[in-house]
Order: structure tokens, then sequence, then C-alpha cells
């Protein structure tokens, strides 16, 4: 039996420059050191911080979960009149959901907080609509 490591993980005590069988404060065995550039890889990641390539990616923890809550609430109140997703197939829905989305806003700036049949808040019946909208513009067969 030698004295050589067995395996790449064993990590050196007595490092040297000297020494050509060490990479990256690693001691690599003779037999592994034919792979020295794929051990060497795989030791660079062991001592590197972890990454995720993510940038410029959208971040959905900073959409606030509140609203997104009150539209479900709207989407909930809309799936138990009409249907779950009969928004989807509602004839000349775009212009529908248009005005929709005024009749709630042109509300709200006037004043009145609550939708009066759902008793929901008009922005976030406005912020379903424009969901909606959104969704048609990126799915016209939608």
């Amino acid at each position: 039996m030698t004295d050589d490591p067995k395996t790449l993980g064993e990590v050196m005590t007595g490092w040297s420059p000297d020494n050509p069988w060490c990479e990256c404060g690693v001691l690599l065995s003779r037999h592994e050191s034919e792979d020295a550039d794929h051990e060497f890889k795989m030791a660079e990641r062991m001592f590197k911080t972890p990454r995720k390539h993510d940038q410029g990616k959208a971040r959905f923890a900073l959409v606030p979960s509140g609203p997104l809550h009150e539209i479900a609430k709207v989407l909930t109140f809309g799936a138990s009149k009409y249907g779950a997703n009969n928004w989807r197939i509602l004839p000349d829905a775009r212009e529908r959901y248009a005005d929709a989305l005024l009749r709630h806003v042109f509300a709200w700036t006037g004043g009145e907080s609550l939708d009066p049949e759902s008793g929901l808040h008009h922005l976030a019946h406005a912020g379903c609509c424009i969901l909606f909208l959104l969704e048609f513009e990126a799915n016209p067969w939608t």
C-alpha cells in the first residue's frame, strides 16, 4: 500500500509548492494526475461560493403578495359567478375587460373603495382586468 491518497477529496496537510501532485490545496494521487484538469475543476467547485445565474431574470419576491391575494379573491368571486376561467372564452373579451378596468378605476378615483356587488376592492378588480389584458397580449389565441 502506498502513501498516496486514494481519493481526490483528501486535503493536503503539508502543502508545498514543489509537490507536483497538489492542485488548489487538494492532494491528487499519481493515477489521478492524468485527469488533473478535470479534477482541478471539481476541486475548484468545492471551494467556490455557490452561484446561480439569475441576473436579469424577474424577481418575483419583489411582487407584493397582499394585492395578489386581493386579486385572487376577485378571481374566486368571478369563478363562482361565471365559472372558472370563463374570462378566456368571453366574446369581445379585450374590449369588455378594458371597459371593466376603466369602470373600476373611475369608481375608485370617484371615492368608492369597494365594489358594491362583490364587496371587494375596485383596484383588485382593476388589477384582475389588467392581468387578463396582459394575458391576451401575450397569448392572442386565449
